[in-house]
């Protein structure tokens, strides 16, 4: 390895930062719910987020907060109704890289 090689390396101040947010989005429904709101051309409710993971009310709830609380989603209510989307797109190149695994 050249001194040259060092260079390129990801500064820790990023990797630092980054970590907290691939922690929380590696979990199978995590992912699940992110791949379906990224398919979606317009913010998606909880009802059609559980029918797409066909996964219980309550654990997609849990996972939608924790996705949330790490600024991977945004929500915003819609009358009786809260929708949620990508917040920041960049944790779907974490999509891409499982999908050309």
């Amino acid at each position: 390895m050249t001194s040259n090689s060092a260079c390129s390396l990801i500064d820790m101040e990023t990797l630092e930062r980054i970590a907290p947010i691939i922690r929380h989005t590696a979990h199978p429904l995590r992912l699940r719910i992110l791949d379906f709101l990224s398919s979606q051309e317009e913010p998606q409710t909880v009802t059609a987020i559980i029918e797409a993971c066909k996964s219980p009310q309550a654990i997609v709830s849990q996972q939608l907060r924790i996705l949330k609380d790490q600024n991977v989603l945004s929500a915003r209510r819609d009358r009786n109704h809260v929708k949620y989307s990508v917040a920041n797109s960049n944790v779907l190149l974490l999509l891409d890289c499982i999908r050309r695994h």
